[in-house]
């Protein structure tokens, strides 16, 4: 329960930051790159003892993402990029001594998978919205 309350603390924390990088016309790149290394290294090394834990830590991380995803999805992408990059490293090192839940497993598929989607679009500074690269 300890770990759910870390979540939702600096879930909390983070909702401001989601707000003001909306307001302007580009978006911290470094900032949400930096976030995902941070949040994937946590979830590389996290060893939560109790299955509701483990429940627990891994909603809370994608509620995290889905509201990145509604209020600013330039940061989403930059964010999904980074840390489906990253997973794929540490898949490449990562042998027997990784000893990760099938929670993290999933979201590894899923970052690799949207990563390479995400990394389709090209964003215009006009119209902010995704358009797919020729």
């Amino acid at each position: 329960m300890k770990v759910k309350s870390l979540h939702i603390m600096l879930f909390l924390l983070l909702l401001p930051l989601l707000g003001v990088a909306q307001l302007s016309e580009t978006v911290n790149v470094q900032f949400y790159e930096e976030m995902a290394k941070r949040d994937a290294w946590h979830e590389q090394h996290l060893n939560l003892t109790t299955d509701e834990d483990r429940e627990d830590f891994w909603k809370d991380q994608d509620d995290f993402e889905t509201l990145l995803a509604q209020k600013n999805p330039k940061a989403y992408h930059i964010y999904l990029n980074t840390k489906g990059r990253l997973y794929s490293q540490h898949q490449s090192i990562c042998n027997d001594s990784c000893q990760h839940s099938g929670h993290y497993a999933q979201k590894t598929a899923y970052y690799q998978a949207h990563a390479q989607e995400s990394s389709n679009f090209v964003y215009s500074a006009k119209t902010k919205k995704p358009r797919v690269k020729d």
